[in-house]
């Protein structure tokens, strides 16, 4: 070794013996001792997101305890409205027809803060209308109001099954006739949610639930689910139920559907999705001209996630924005360069379609021409 090296090398072996002496390593072999500071909640994986029919506001939940947030002004500001029972949020409910009403299920920290919970302050505060573990847990997990009767709920169960009450949550009965709930699953997170036609008169109105079997209908008046007759029997991932006769149903392994009879007839991938994976798809009730889809797996490209839209009823989709970072079109890569498009979650205003959010804070106000940041 070079004298000068050799010099070096024993003033850093004479450092490290001092400071072993000044700190043995017995000292980092005790016991370490946490103690709780408090529960701040934030972060944690999101467990859902919905927005409510009548005022397009946002609420979103982590499994972090007490990390429910709401936006009213369509993601660019987010408040804290956690359940002061502490649990995790799994899936918010908004009454039609009264903007401050919602339903939420919540499984407690203890089986007392689980069941069902309502607000009508738009979720300022939140009192506890039905005790019950019976609730299924996010990434699925579902509730819908009747427009035309507030009392009338429907909500999927732990068993995967599906719940009704007649008396605005107070309480339920099973209302899962013709379900093979032992079989059902849920492929998709954040997907397989329940869908009800509030276009139809209220005696002829009807359920729609996605499942790994196909999708399957149910009238609302009698609850005898069956298969929705002219559709593969595969997954179903995703439905929407629109005007004008309008329904659109996501087969990811098989393409779209779209029928405008009302699901007497159905039409399959139309122009522009050829052998895409849709995994989810979303539209406003009023204008079903303007429909986005979200695709996973794209063919040709590993791992791709994608957005597609329509202007012209599903006749046609071309694509909006996808996983490899469209900087052109303001999609912004944040610090921690992963800001990719998901396919999980895909959302569009109820009161404006042009206004369109993708999970992990991105939307459009154009429509998808261009995206930015949001919350």
């Amino acid at each position: 070794m070079h004298l000068q090296k050799f010099h070096r090398f024993v003033k850093f072996a004479g450092l490290c013996l001092g400071l072993a002496g000044r700190f043995p390593l017995s000292h980092y072999g005790q016991p370490t001792v946490w103690e709780s500071i408090g529960d701040p909640g934030g972060n944690g994986g999101v467990t859902f997101t919905s927005i409510h029919p009548a005022t397009g506001n946002i609420y979103t939940s982590s499994d972090m305890s007490r990390s429910l947030f709401r936006s009213t002004d369509r993601a660019d500001t987010w408040e804290a409205i956690a359940n002061p029972v502490t649990g995790t949020a799994d899936y918010i409910a908004g009454d039609p027809k009264s903007p401050g009403t919602l339903y939420m299920s919540q499984i407690g920290v203890t089986a007392k803060g689980s069941g069902i919970w309502k607000s009508t302050d738009n979720g300022d505060t939140w009192v506890q209308i039905h005790q019950s573990t019976r609730f299924g847990k996010s990434n699925g997990h579902s509730g819908v109001v009747d427009p035309n009767n507030a009392k009338l709920l429907y909500w999927t169960g732990g068993d995967k099954g599906v719940l009704r009450s007649l008396d605005g949550g107070v309480t339920w009965e099973d209302w899962s006739k013709g379900l093979p709930k032992e079989k059902l699953r849920y492929e998709y997170a954040f997907a397989h949610t329940l869908e009800l036609d509030g276009n139809s008169p209220p005696d002829q109105r009807r359920l729609f639930y996605p499942t790994n079997l196909g999708l399957y209908c149910a009238a609302a008046a009698d609850g005898n689910w069956q298969p929705m007759p002219g559709l593969p029997a595969g997954t179903c991932s995703d439905v929407e139920v629109c005007a004008k006769n309008t329904i659109y149903a996501a087969f990811p392994r098989v393409g779209l559907f779209i029928s405008r009879d009302g699901g007497k007839i159905w039409q399959k991938t139309p122009k522009g999705l050829e052998g895409k994976k849709i995994v989810r798809v979303v539209a406003t009730n009023d204008r079903p001209d303007i429909v986005y889809v979200s695709t996973d797996g794209d063919i040709g490209e590993m791992g791709t996630q994608a957005i597609y839209g329509s202007r012209d009823s599903a006749i046609s989709f071309t694509l909006l924005t996808d996983s490899r970072f469209h900087e052109g079109m303001n999609w912004r890569i944040n610090y921690r360069q992963e800001e990719g498009v998901s396919a999980r979650e895909l959302f569009v205003d109820p009161k404006d379609p042009l206004i369109v959010y993708v999970v992990r804070g991105m939307k459009s106000h154009d429509g998808g021409t261009t995206w930015n940041h949001y919350g």
